[in-house]
């Protein structure tokens, strides 16, 4: 039996039913191996790409929620951010070394990388300040 049931949320929100299932069931049940390396954001990155269907980005991401406060923290390179750096073709595309060399130039440019983002993600969603979302965090 699963230490929770994940059913009824799976089905409200949006699609990739099965997908999202296989994944947060994997995660469930291996979460302690996880969470081992839950202080080392690089490490945790890494090891949360082992879920099935969780890439680079969504991995970073999570990191990146995780550990909002760090100056250096895996950054989630989704559509937009390759967009702003001008790879916008190579959503889904990239392979760990091209993510990872991506990841350092936008480090490079940013002194915060998860401030930046989200500013960005804010301003392409023409909101003044994250408000519009991030109450669901309260």
């Amino acid at each position: 039996a699963h230490p929770f049931n994940i059913l009824p949320a799976l089905q409200k929100g949006g699609g990739m039913f099965n997908q999202k299932n296989k994944a947060l069931t994997h995660l469930s049940i291996n979460r302690r191996y996880f969470l081992e390396d839950i202080d080392n954001p690089w490490k945790f990155r890494n090891k949360l790409t082992e879920i099935p269907n969780l890439g680079m980005a969504k991995a970073s991401f999570a990191v990146e929620l995780t550990h909002p406060t760090l100056l250096r923290s895996p950054v989630c390179l989704d559509t937009h951010v390759l967009g702003w750096l001008g790879h916008k073709d190579k959503n889904g595309k990239l392979n760990v070394l091209d993510y990872q060399q991506l990841e350092t130039d936008f480090q490079t440019i940013s002194k915060h990388p998860f401030i930046t983002r989200n500013i960005l993600w804010d301003k392409a969603q023409r909101q003044p300040n994250p408000r519009y979302w991030s109450y669901t965090l309260e």
